[in-house]
């Protein structure tokens, strides 16, 4: 197992694997000894898949396409590295700075982005019902401990997309069961004693480590950005 790695998961749509190549191709422009795992589906590797360090084809797939949507959950739990970043596959490294990543770890078991109050406009939404999201699940950095954590997060998901899980309270299902932070949410909220020996916070200036394309730079919301996200696989190369 290596130290330290990026792993980036690619399934369900085949625009995601050509993302995953373009940020891979970002990645490895500024630190071209990074190494980096993508989780994708067999019947998409072609050439491309060289830049890659490791490519995993053994992935869970499953007979409904709002389970397969987050298979990045799987591949985060599944990771062969000590401490490991994950990245959305519709992302760009933009600055030097991104050599640094796995510093800003500390003493940390996970680390996030975060969904703000002055920053919500830029998002589906924040609050539905008792939840507030403030987990972005599009960037994670984390150590081996979290991985269990990781694990429960996509078997919780696969319950909560295929209706075999919805908790009793003022949880809207119709807003909450299409969105993977809600199972994440609940995970954090709700069962955390399981979890207790994990730290977790954000990282410092995280506008700048996701810096999503609807942030509006006039209220400094992710100016100087280290990692873009361009959302949907709309990346700007096109």
């Amino acid at each position: 197992m290596k130290n330290n790695g990026i792993v980036i998961v690619a399934t369900n749509l085949h625009r995601y694997y050509q993302s995953a190549y373009l940020l891979a191709e970002s990645i490895k422009d500024y630190c071209p000894d990074f190494s980096v795992t993508l989780f994708t589906e067999d019947q998409w590797v072609d050439h491309r898949a060289k830049i890659f360090d490791n490519v995993v084809t053994d992935i869970p797939k499953h007979e409904s396409s709002e389970v397969n949507k987050r298979t990045k959950m799987w591949g985060m739990g599944n990771s062969p590295y000590e401490t490991t970043l994950y990245l959305d596959a519709d992302m760009e490294v933009l600055s030097e700075e991104f050599s640094t990543v796995f510093d800003q770890i500390k003493d940390n078991d996970m680390l996030w982005t975060e969904i703000t109050k002055e920053r919500e406009y830029a998002f589906v939404g924040r609050e539905f019902g008792e939840v507030t999201f403030k987990f972005h699940g599009g960037v994670c950095l984390f150590k081996d401990t979290a991985k269990p954590f990781m694990r429960d997060w996509y078997d919780l998901w696969v319950k909560q997309a295929t209706n075999e899980w919805w908790p009793i309270g003022n949880y809207p299902k119709k807003s909450l069961q299409g969105f993977d932070q809600f199972s994440l949410w609940w995970l954090i909220n709700k069962e955390w004693d399981k979890y207790k020996y994990l730290k977790y916070d954000f990282f410092e200036d995280d506008h700048r480590w996701n810096a999503i394309r609807s942030y509006d730079k006039n209220l400094g919301h992710g100016v100087n950005p280290i990692i873009g996200h361009w959302l949907l696989g709309q990346e700007p190369h096109d």
